[in-house]
């Protein structure tokens, strides 16, 4: 398609001023051209319009694609490419191997796509012949593996990634490297570097792709702890009922601590429970921390506890175990994913997977519809404020950018809960400060101004940051539900008097204290037209 003339004299003159291409919010790349005029260099799939073409040929700049700006995430078994605030699925892991799509195909081309790992190793730096402790430092394994260069294979998790290749490092620590009375020597400084088992390794990753121009694109994750808490699954259930301890680094015992945690038990009889069942389960050759606890056994504790327990996956119930005689006040309910457990510590979401039948697809419960009003705990819209980066004040928020906002409380050393829906990140939650932070929505003081409108009509249905269709449902149910008109005390009063203060069906006298007559509605709601 050829461009017209006063479109190539407009597209020069944007060159000649130096006029910066932009992305739209649905990820166009658009050049303004004076005034309210503009045109579209890329479309959201990443081809180049003829606009474009004629623009970087003219300016001879380096060409965008689809990929530009994209980070690569990963959420259970699925991994995304993040740009502009939106995610696109590259593959997925099914059955032993990778399902790619369309777009993953072109990301991960062979020859184009590679990546390195820098696994950096705990250690602490001594004197000879030192008693204390020592200073902490990490040491890279390039610096002790020079001839063995970490190899994966393409078709592992990033879980399964991460614990190779610290099971690898750690071989070749434990079998090459020189050790004295102090420990495995990692690094020979100016003084010796020895390995700390009890420290912190982490991962460097470094994602390179060349395109087909030649040119290279670089993606790098630093200092990404080994074995840390994987990211939540978008499919996951009331991802904001999670306990405090599902979201930290539990360095894989993560589920004997929300256990002690949810059962407020010592950890160290936990740990002791678990221990005894995993030795009454016949063929067991490996030790439960090395191999993981399976949901027969966390169901077993759990049960012998006097509660009962139910298994979530996907959104879904798949598993329910019930104790045989219920001794102590409450259940216990997890999400699997992948080599993780999730425990509910919010009683509203342990109460639903107890409601739920097992298998059945559900969704994210929405706020409640009431009969004659509209019931959330989230307070009404006036109430919110708009997020700042350095606020510490509770409340709830309202937010442009959830990613920028996330990744400000991540700088911060704060991981805040994740509410998603459909994929996106709808909510964060940081108990720290007790801040509710949602992503702002267009039509929000629109809705909240029509409550204002239905109130004084006579009909409480406040918006409180609900959707769209949950605030309609909800206006809906309060305008055709018919409402009992309030009684005041004089009518009170007046029919009391009118019965001289007797029950109207048995002639008892009613008091003040110990037999106070109540009004009776004779005729249901549903079919009166006049209500008392």
């Amino acid at each position: 398609m050829s461009l017209h003339a006063t479109r190539k004299r407009k597209l020069d003159i944007a060159i000649d001023n130096s006029t910066q291409p932009y992305r739209n919010t649905k990820n166009n790349l658009l050049l303004s051209l004076g005034g309210k005029s503009y045109t579209t260099l890329q479309g959201s799939s990443g081809g180049l319009t003829a606009a474009g073409k004629y623009y970087y040929a003219k300016s001879g700049r380096a060409q965008p694609d689809e990929f530009d700006g994209g980070t690569l995430q990963q959420r259970g078994a699925t991994e995304y490419l993040v740009r502009a605030g939106k995610s696109r699925v590259l593959r997925r892991f099914r059955g032993g191997g990778y399902d790619y799509t369309p777009l993953g195909k072109r990301y991960f081309r062979d020859g184009n796509h590679t990546t390195s790992y820098l696994v950096n190793v705990p250690g602490l730096i001594k004197k000879n012949n030192s008693k204390s402790k020592g200073g902490q430092r990490t040491v890279p394994h390039t610096a002790f593996m020079t001839q063995q260069p970490l190899v994966i294979s393409a078709t592992m998790t990033r879980q399964q990634q991460e614990k190779f290749l610290k099971a690898r490092v750690l071989e070749h620590i434990q079998t090459n490297l020189d050790y004295d009375e102090q420990g495995i020597i990692l690094y020979q400084d100016s003084n010796p570097v020895y390995y700390d088992e009890e420290g912190q390794w982490m991962l460097d990753i470094q994602t390179v792709v060349q395109n087909e121009d030649g040119r290279v694109q670089t993606t790098t994750v630093l200092d990404r702890e080994l074995g840390a808490t994987p990211l939540l699954p978008a499919d996951m259930f009331m991802p904001h009922c999670l306990c405090e301890e599902a979201l930290q680094d539990q360095r894989g015992d993560c589920v004997a601590v929300q256990l002690a945690a949810l059962l407020k038990m010592p950890l160290k009889q936990v740990h002791d429970e678990i221990e005894r069942l995993w030795q009454a389960t016949p063929a067991r050759e490996e030790s439960w921390r090395t191999a993981g606890v399976d949901s027969r056994i966390i169901g077993t504790f759990v049960t012998n506890q006097g509660m009962n327990c139910f298994v979530l996956w996907k959104g879904r119930k798949i598993r329910e175990y019930r104790a045989r005689t219920n001794r102590r006040k409450g259940t216990i309910a997890f999400t699997v994913d992948g080599t993780h457990a999730w425990f509910y510590g919010n009683t509203e979401a342990r109460r639903a997977a107890s409601h739920l039948r097992i298998r059945d697809s559900t969704s994210i419960p929405q706020s409640k519809v009431a009969v004659d009003s509209f019931e959330t705990k989230h307070p009404q819209y006036s109430e919110w404020c708009t997020w700042a980066p350095h606020s510490k004040e509770e409340g709830y928020f309202e937010c442009e950018d959830l990613a920028d906002a996330r990744a400000h409380y991540l700088s911060m050393g704060i991981s805040p809960k994740v509410s998603c829906q459909g994929g996106p990140i709808t909510a964060l939650h940081v108990p720290l400060y007790k801040q509710h932070i949602f992503v702002s929505k267009p039509y929000a003081r629109t809705l909240w101004f029509w409550s204002l409108v239905l109130l004084k009509r006579g009909y409480g249905v406040p918006y409180c940051g609900e959707s769209l269709s949950v605030y309609t449902h909800a206006v809906i149910m309060a305008l055709v539900k018919n409402k009992r008109r309030q009684v005041t005390t004089s009518c009170r009063k007046h029919i009391i008097a009118k019965h001289k203060n007797r029950c109207a069906k048995c002639g008892d006298l009613g008091d003040a204290h110990n037999n106070i007559l109540e009004l009776d509605h004779p005729t249901p709601l549903r079919l009166s037209l006049i209500h008392i």
